[in-house]
């Protein structure tokens, strides 16, 4: 609807302004793609902003981001960093001892993105392998 690509165009005008907080990429992009709005500038802009913050994107964020990129933007690159970034965080999250309640959240948001990814057909090797090692150690 036309609403909804008026919204997206002011939104872009506002991204294009300055730089957003992940929390804020992540529930946007998220939100646009559940509604089916999809502009390629739009995502690009996105994308670009994601690449640049990709370290301090909270799981969750990673998450949402991952599946509004498989609705959205088939990007390689974007794909390949989210993942290359989680594989070091499950690295360093399989070598804490995390408590049960908090190893089930992060388990199931990291499923969440390899099945993101999957469904994109961007899931790499490298990813697949880290997140079954993680699970098995756990």
């Amino acid at each position: 609807p036309d609403v909804i690509q008026s919204s997206l165009a002011d939104a872009l005008v506002q991204l294009r302004r300055r730089s957003r907080p992940p929390q804020e990429l992540a529930t946007l992009w998220w939100a646009s793609a559940m509604l089916g709005a999809c502009n390629p500038t739009f995502s690009e802009v996105l994308a670009s902003q994601v690449l640049l913050q990709l370290a301090a994107f909270k799981l969750e964020d990673l998450l949402m981001t991952s599946w509004a990129a498989t609705a959205t933007f088939q990007d390689t690159d974007l794909f390949r960093l989210m993942q290359a970034e989680l594989t070091l965080r499950l690295h360093d999250f399989t070598s804490q001892g995390l408590a049960p309640l908090a190893w089930t959240s992060f388990k199931q948001d990291v499923l969440g993105v390899l099945w993101a990814c999957k469904f994109a057909g961007r899931l790499t090797a490298e990813f697949r392998s880290a997140v079954l090692e993680a699970m098995l150690d756990h």
